[in-house]
């Protein structure tokens, strides 16, 4: 949470389900704007009435500190507020409201495409459609017939954070015109958009971020469920950290590519014990532990 909150004062209608109308509204609640939520939206939530916990939890993680308001009072809400965060069910719906709008007001509109046939796009799908399932699907074997999806809806979240910041820089550009500011955006269009800024011009499957050098990896200690996470991509970083496990003949392998270094550190790292790096004075910067709870 920011503290100088930079949106206080702001408050925002939010008439979105799912993940990233809720997770843009919280990421604007961080800063200081108040959120206002239906609470029949609540009770019609898929996600939140699912049986998949991890789902219920985000979703009451979201919701918590929205201050919530009955369907009646809708149009009482809009016309005190600064601002809006709809699905395309709802824009109909607030035409009426338009002309009692008080300015500045922002106004933007959540789709999962502008194709009318995908108008029911998972993120998932999205994901598949925008070429960054790739990096996730090269990490099973060719022969696996069914590959779980990643864990964290990624086309989601990214939705999401590109809502907030419209959402800001909508609400200075009102406020400087003392208007109204309607925007729409899509699931597709967004992810499309950070497909475009990560995905090389020529596909690698293995890259720094999933595991190509053994300067960035994740390897397991003694202990099955230890887990030592090393980031060690500068230089006296990954010395100092080779020369405490006594592997300083890899000084020169950092980047090595091959494999073969990585499976030398690990071989080295499952003598070890958590309780052996106590001294190790690069732990919180390029080194840390997880521990995997049974």
């Amino acid at each position: 949470m920011s503290k100088h909150q930079p949106l206080k004062g702001i408050s925002i209608v939010d008439l979105t389900t799912r993940l990233p109308g809720p997770l843009a509204a919280s990421l604007l609640r961080n800063q200081g704007a108040i959120i206002y939520k239906s609470k029949n939206l609540n009770q019609q939530d898929p996600f939140l009435n699912s049986k998949d916990k991890i789902f219920q939890h985000w979703q009451e993680q979201l919701n918590d500190k929205c201050q919530l308001f009955e369907d009646n009072e809708l149009k009482e809400r809009i016309m005190s507020s600064n601002g809006a965060i709809i699905t395309w069910k709802h824009a109909e719906e607030l035409q009426h409201y338009k002309k009692l709008i008080k300015k500045p007001f922002v106004l933007i509109t959540i789709k999962a495409s502008q194709n009318k046939e995908k108008r029911s796009l998972h993120d998932l799908n999205a994901l598949s459609e925008s070429n960054l399932l790739i990096w996730h699907l090269q990490q099973y074997e060719d022969d696996q017939a069914i590959i779980p999806p990643p864990f964290l809806p990624v086309a989601g979240i990214q939705l999401a954070n590109k809502l907030a910041l419209m959402f800001c820089s909508l609400t200075i550009e009102a406020i400087k015109t003392n208007s109204l500011i309607e925007e729409e955006i899509c699931l597709d269009e967004s992810i499309e958009e950070l497909s475009h800024l990560l995905m090389p011009p020529s596909f690698q499957s293995k890259a720094l971020h999933n595991g190509l050098y053994p300067c960035y990896q994740i390897y397991r200690l003694k202990s099955d469920n230890d887990y030592l996470v090393l980031g060690a991509i500068e230089e006296k970083f990954w010395l100092q950290f080779l020369n405490f496990i006594n592997l300083k003949e890899l000084e020169k392998l950092q980047f090595d590519s091959t494999g073969t270094t990585s499976a030398k550190l690990s071989c080295q790292l499952r003598q070890m014990n958590k309780s052996d790096f106590l001294n190790l004075k690069l732990i919180g910067n390029c080194v840390s532990f997880f521990t995997k709870s049974n």
